[in-house]
């Protein structure tokens, strides 16, 4: 049994993790139990039905949403003993990664470690790539949302597409990014208002909109002579209402990426935001996932 026992950041990043996991358990059998999905668990249909994420589901489960934290809470101080005490047997195994360490579960010389009874995986970068793009299609239907978040997101969708050709989905991250990776990727509106206008010219001729979302607040008059629309503001439903326009844009995050992921939309990641934008920078994600 693999627990998942740290928290690798927020819904993206959450999202993936378990994604990974999953598609490796269908490959190999592995029973997975995300405690550290307690967040998420009832934005979607499958997990919210559980009293505490895993895979393959159980046949018959009741629903404790206030027992996951602290359950979670309890299994990430034991995982953190086993990993300082270096307590690691056949019964029970603590894989710590540092950050941005990667641990690949598909290949021969990790599986051993994952065989232990207990196995509490801690880190964000446990990866499957082969066998998540041979279960891409499951992956994507296990993560459906529960009914009232899939109503909000189609309304959103619906009205943004109205006497609409092109709906180009931009994610402003803002909060974080102005310390993530020394603010490399925290553009200001200006910045993000000069990338909207290359995107127009990359489409000109078709009646191009917008549809801008942020985990942070923002007066967006500076948009002048844009179109553009806002979605609900849950992060869950911004994500899922991204996944269904035609091309994204924002700076690298997985909550992007999710969004590319599950709606097969091409995305173009802003590394650089002086770069001229083309239409193929718009990759789909079997060209930078896998």
């Amino acid at each position: 049994m693999i627990i998942i026992s740290l928290r690798p950041g927020q819904l993206g990043n959450s999202l993936f993790l378990f994604s990974h996991f999953i598609a490796y358990s269908l490959e190999s059998h592995a029973k997975v139990i995300d405690l550290a999905f307690y967040d998420y668990a009832d934005y979607f249909t499958l997990t919210s039905k559980e009293a505490f994420p895993q895979f393959p589901r159980r046949k018959h489960s009741r629903k404790i949403p206030w027992l996951r934290k602290p359950v979670y809470q309890f299994c990430y101080f034991v995982a953190r003993i086993v990993d300082r005490t270096k307590f690691n047997n056949s019964l029970v195994v603590c894989i710590h990664l540092k950050f941005n360490e990667k641990f690949f579960l598909h290949e021969e010389k990790n599986k051993k470690k994952l065989n232990a009874l207990f196995v509490f995986a801690q880190g964000w970068l446990f990866r499957c790539e082969p066998y998540l793009k041979k279960n891409q299609d499951f992956i994507r239907n296990y993560f459906h949302l529960v009914e009232k978040h899939q109503q909000n997101v189609d309304r959103v969708i619906s009205s943004a597409r109205k006497d609409c050709e092109v709906l180009v989905g931009l994610h402003i991250r803002h909060g974080d990014y102005a310390s993530f990776e020394g603010g490399k990727y925290f553009y200001s509106l200006d910045q993000y208002y000069s990338v909207m206008l290359k995107v127009s010219e990359v489409f000109k001729g078709r009646k191009i909109r917008f549809l801008v979302s942020s985990n942070s607040k923002h007066d967006y008059s500076v948009f002048k002579n844009i179109d553009y629309c806002v979605p609900t503001g849950n992060e869950v439903e911004d994500m899922y209402a991204l996944a269904k326009c035609d091309f994204l844009l924002g700076p690298p995050s997985t909550y992007t990426m999710w969004a590319s992921f599950y709606g097969n939309v091409p995305l173009y990641k802003i590394h650089e935001i002086d770069l001229p934008v083309n239409e193929k920078d718009f990759l789909l994600p079997e060209e930078w996932i896998y």
